[in-house]
């Protein structure tokens, strides 16, 4: 009986959405938790559909614990750009 217990409240790991694109990252991160999506080229364009853009950077990193209804913060650009460089 203590392992359903501990199981039941260890939290899931932030899955690595980085790379994919935002419509997957939505579907990996799942129902329960607000995603927000800004475009980080430094156009600061709207994120209309996310099925053309690509996750660059997330917030919580991979692996970290991600607590339900926790904002998961997502840095993209269009899938045919390059993501800028880390500080830029």
């Amino acid at each position: 009986m203590k392992w359903i217990m501990i199981a039941l409240l260890a939290l899931p790991p932030t899955p690595d959405v980085i790379g994919k694109s935002v419509s997957d990252a939505y579907a990996e991160i799942g129902l329960l938790n607000p995603v927000h999506v800004r475009d980080i080229s430094g156009d600061d364009r709207p994120v209309i559909w996310p099925a053309h853009w690509k996750v660059c950077v997330q917030k919580p990193a991979a692996g970290e614990p991600l607590k339900r209804y926790q904002e998961v913060e997502l840095g993209a650009v269009k899938l045919k750009e390059t993501c800028p460089k880390p500080g830029s």
